[in-house]
């Protein structure tokens, strides 16, 4: 497990514990257990899917492979990817994302070329989904949109609580997933290299798929050898009600995927074994099917569904999410001749430490017509409105960066607004895309020094004091066990919390150094060693600590010790 704890603006305090666990390719059964614990509407209408999967496979029981091939042209369903990145290697590049959607609809249709690796017992049983996917032409708004979205944030890396899918949580917001088919791609903890939520009764805002970057697609950042879109392929499934080949029952072969020509299998494979493959469930040839895209072996093992485990992928579309097949989402945006707005503000943003702040806004031009020229309007709360003349040549959807005059505003919390009138000097065509707005913190001088904590109040966090938890589990607290003359201390209980990549962040408030020459932060540690990394390497707590003199923009670190330093 790996936790961070913040401790200030001026000074950021951050502890890191990290204890390594066995890889887990896919996080949907975890998700799904947590879903069933946390959300009882989720529950609930969980049990009543089967029953209408199970009902449409016996009216459809035919619904195979010849069946798709005498459809004329596939069902379209518009794809969005959230790309949700802290670095740059983490902001996966436009290629990169059409390459998974170039592999996902080869998989789904059985146009893949190793398909041809499919054993000849299984080949008449292979199938092919009505389906194809494309990325959205059309954002909610009804704006034009390569439907790629990306958000910056500054969480490290998600767990399985789709922390991802929300912008309060550092993650992004899904696109109407009645709509849209919902992809989250960002940095996973815990080895874990995708999640999907299975689809049921009752419409869910989280709907979607979560992937590892460097497991998603076939070029750019990809990690062997998870490095072909199989990962994709795999947890989109579950969003489309297939579960694991082999039933996830621990090797009791009781266990069952509900899909009819699938061969029992006592549990997940890795690697890439050979043609046939026995266990324990399936004793005699032709054994296991390690090669079907919903077991875990390298992507470059997998390359085939069932005919079983198509008509069940087809019956939960029909059944939860029909009307994201052909929506809106699919249809290219006829463009106006003028239309320009404000596509996003830059800052400000987030925290300052000064009360004097430059805008600076992205101007986007929605039309077909070149943008030369518009006002951008602005204002701070509910201060009057400011104009702002911009000139310059903006092509058809393209945008630019614009400074605007500087602010001043007082300490505390502001919203600030922008939007465009008057595009090439006439009125806006469409004034429905024309304003963004943001929030942002202007911090005061800060706590004055000296300064202590002596976590005393069984108030927590103390007042001015921020904790993130991403997986919602064990965290930083206060205990009243201490082993100095204080009343009480900050504690980990990461003895007991074994999550490998987990980061818990506390952050206190601002603190006044003008008046301190030499300013000096100390504290007390106790640590217990949970393993010597001598001997296993592969775990590590780590304590560090970090100060940040630009309200958190920036870090630096000043103090960090790992295993038996520590």
């Amino acid at each position: 497990m790996k936790n961070k704890i913040y401790l200030t603006t001026f000074l950021l305090l951050l502890v890191a514990f990290s204890n390594a666990q066995t890889p887990n390719k896919c996080g949907t059964m975890e998700h799904h257990t947590w879903k069933m614990q946390t959300d009882s509407r989720y529950a609930e209408s969980f049990k009543l899917s089967e029953n209408l999967i199970n009902k449409f496979i016996e009216k459809n029981n035919n619904y195979n492979s010849s069946r798709i091939s005498n459809q004329t042209s596939p069902d379209t369903i518009p794809i969005v990817v959230h790309v949700v990145w802290k670095t740059s290697g983490q902001n996966i590049t436009d290629q990169q994302v059409i390459s998974q959607i170039d592999a996902l609809n080869e998989d789904f249709s059985r146009t893949n070329a190793d398909s041809i690796n499919t054993p000849a017992v299984w080949r008449p049983i292979a199938g092919r989904m009505p389906y194809h996917f494309i990325l959205a032409r059309r954002d909610p708004n009804g704006n034009p949109t390569n439907g790629i979205v990306r958000v910056q944030t500054s969480s490290n890396s998600f767990s399985t609580n789709d922390a991802i899918k929300f912008n309060s949580q550092g993650g992004s917001d899904a696109w109407d997933v009645n709509t849209y088919l919902n992809i989250w791609v960002g940095n996973l903890s815990g080895g874990v290299l995708g999640y999907g939520e299975f689809p049921t009764t009752a419409s869910s805002n989280t709907y979607g798929f979560v992937c590892q970057y460097d497991a998603f697609g076939r070029v750019g950042n990809v990690n062997p050898p998870y490095d072909l879109g199989r990962t994709t392929t795999h947890e989109i499934s579950h969003c489309f009600n297939l579960f694991h080949i082999w039933g996830d029952d621990g090797g009791a072969c009781n266990g069952s995927d509900q899909v009819s020509d699938t061969p029992n299998q006592s549990d997940a494979t890795f690697g890439c074994l050979t043609f046939p493959a026995l266990d324990a469930c399936s004793v005699a040839s032709p054994g296991i099917m390690f090669m079907n895209y919903m077991d875990y072996s390298d992507d470059n093992c997998l390359n085939m569904f069932t005919n079983g485990q198509t008509t069940r992928m087809v019956a939960a579309v029909t059944n939860f999410y029909p009307s994201i097949v052909n929506s809106i989402g699919i249809q290219p945006v006829s463009l106006l001749a003028i239309d320009a707005g404000i596509n996003s503000i830059v800052s400000p943003s987030n925290n300052y430490c000064t009360d004097s702040i430059q805008p600076m806004i992205i101007l986007k031009n929605w039309g077909s017509s070149n943008l030369t020229s518009a006002t951008i309007n602005f204002k701070l709360d509910n201060n009057a409105v400011q104009t702002f003349s911009w000139t310059g040549t903006l092509g058809s959807l393209d945008t630019v960066t614009v400074l605007l005059p500087v602010i001043v505003s007082a300490p505390g919390s502001h919203t600030f607004i922008s939007y465009t009138t008057i595009p090439n000097g006439i009125t806006d065509m469409n004034n429905l895309n024309d304003t963004s707005s943001s929030t942002f913190n202007i911090i005061s001088t800060g706590q004055n020094l000296p300064y202590t904590q002596n976590f005393s109040s069984t108030s927590f966090p103390p007042s001015g004091w921020s904790l993130a938890n991403p997986d919602g589990a064990t965290t930083w607290a206060r205990s009243s066990v201490s082993q100095d003359a204080n009343p009480g201390s900050l504690w980990m209980d990461n003895y007991n919390y074994n999550a490998s990549g987990e980061i818990d962040e506390l952050e206190t408030e601002a603190y006044d150094l003008t008046s301190i020459a030499n300013p000096r932060f100390s504290f007390y540690l106790a640590y217990k060693l949970y393993t010597d990394p001598a001997l296993n390497p592969n775990y590590s707590d780590t304590l560090e600590v970090l100060i940040s003199t630009d309200c958190g923009q920036t870090f630096t670190s000043i103090y960090k010790k790992f295993g038996i330093p520590l």
